[in-house]
C-alpha cells in the first residue's frame, strides 16, 4: 500500500485518539527494541532509526513532537581504547588491558600481541608496555591447558560439598587459581558450574546437598560461579562458541559420533590450541578420552609432578 494513502487513512483516527508518548527510562532501554513507551506500554518493535521504530517515528511527528526527545544517544565508538599494563604478567600472553578488558592474545614481541604492538608503537608509548630484559629472563613458563566442563565442576563438587570427585581435577583448577597455570574454558563452562551448583544446593542434606530454597540456591550458585572465574585471581581465558562451530556440530557434519556438547568442547579446544597456545585438552569424559585428544587429569599430574602438592587431602575417591 502507498505510504501516503496509509497516512491519509490513519491520520483521522490518530488525531481522534489521545496518545501518550514517553521515552523509555534508561533502566528499561533494551537493545533491539524501540525506545518509546506508548500509552504506558513499552513498544517492542525493532528500531529503524536512532532507537525508534517507523510507527513511533510517525506518531511522534504527527503529534508535533521532536525525534530528539525520544531517540537514543549516539554512542561514539573509540577506535583507540585506553591501554594500561597488566599487573600480573603471564609469559606468552599480551600484557595489555584495553578499555578494561585484558587482552588474551598470544604475545609475539616482548610481551605484546601484533595488534597492540602496532597500536602502542603508533602512539609512541612502547617503552611503557614492553617486557624488560629482566622480566623476559625471570618470567616462569606456565602451562596452558583447555579444561572440559567436568574438570571445573569436579572442583566445585569437592570445594562446596566434599563430594567424591576426580582429585586430580581439583589440583589442576587449584593451580589455575594460584596462578601456576593458565586455563582456557568455554564461556558455557561458567553457566554449567552455576547450573550444577544451583541444583545441588537444593538437594536435601542426606542426599549430598544443603537443603537451600531455590532462591537461596540461585543466589549462592551465581555468587560462587562469579567469584570462581572473575574474583579469585585465577588465570582463566574464556572462549565463546562461534556460529560455524554450532552449525557443523548441530548438523552432524563434524564429529558426528560425539554428543553435541562434546563436539563443541573439542572444537573450542582446537581453537584454543591454534589461536591461544593451549597445549592439552584435559577431560575426565571417557568418550572424549577415547575419541579425541583428551588427556585425563591424572596423566597431567604425572607430567607436572610439582603440582601434586595441591591434591586435596582426606578420604575421597581417587578418580573415575
Amino acid at each position: 500500500m502507498n505510504a501516503n494513502l496509509l497516512f491519509e487513512l490513519t491520520d483521522p483516527f490518530i488525531r481522534s485518539v489521545v496518545i501518550s508518548l514517553e521515552k523509555r527510562p534508561p533502566d528499561l532501554q533494551i537493545d533491539g527494541c524501540c525506545n518509546v513507551v506508548l500509552n504506558g506500554v513499552p513498544c517492542r518493535n525493532p528500531p529503524k532509526r536512532r532507537g525508534l521504530c517507523g510507527s513511533c517515528i510517525f506518531l511522534i511527528e504527527k503529534n508535533g513532537r521532536s525525534i530528539e526527545e525520544f531517540a537514543r544517544e549516539v554512542r561514539k565508538r573509540s577506535t583507540h581504547g585506553e591501554c594500561v599494563r597488566k599487573t600480573t604478567i603471564v609469559k606468552g600472553i599480551c600484557v595489555v588491558i584495553e578499555d578494561g578488558e585484558p587482552c588474551d592474545r598470544p604475545s609475539t614481541t616482548r610481551g605484546l600481541c601484533r595488534p597492540h604492538y602496532r597500536l602502542l608503537e603508533g602512539r609512541q608509548v612502547l617503552p611503557r608496555f614492553v617486557l624488560t630484559d629482566e622480566e623476559i629472563r625471570t618470567l616462569p613458563d606456565l602451562p596452558h591447558w583447555y579444561f572440559d566442563k567436568n574438570v571445573v565442576i569436579d572442583f566445585g563438587r569437592y570445594e562446596l560439598f566434599r563430594d567424591p570427585a576426580v582429585v586430580e581435577s581439583v589440583a589442576l583448577v587449584a593451580a589455575v587459581l594460584q596462578q601456576k597455570a593458565l586455563a582456557t574454558v568455554s564461556l558455557d563452562c561458567v553457566r554449567a558450574v552455576y547450573t550444577y551448583v544451583g541444583h545441588r544446593l537444593v538437594w536435601p542434606d542426606q542426599e549430598g546437598g544443603l537443603s537451600l530454597s531455590p532462591p537461596e540456591a540461585e543466589a549462592r550458585a551465581r555468587e560462587y560461579a562469579g567469584r570462581l572465574f572473575f574474583e579469585r585471581g585465577g588465570l582463566w581465558h574464556l572462549l565463546p562458541y562461534r556460529r560455524r562451530q554450532f552449525e557443523l556440530c548441530a548438523t552432524g557434519r563434524s564429529l558426528p559420533t560425539l554428543s553435541l556438547e562434546d563436539a563443541l568442547e573439542y572444537h573450542l579446544y582446537a581453537q584454543a590450541k591454534a589461536e591461544h597456545g593451549a597445549s592439552l585438552f584435559i577431560t575426565a569424559d571417557r568418550q572424549l578420552l577415547n575419541a579425541c585428544e583428551g588427556v585425563h587429569p591424572r596423566k597431567v599430574l604425572e607430567t607436572f609432578d610439582h603440582l601434586r602438592v595441591l591434591l586435596p587431602r582426606g578420604n575421597i575417591h581417587q578418580g573415575r
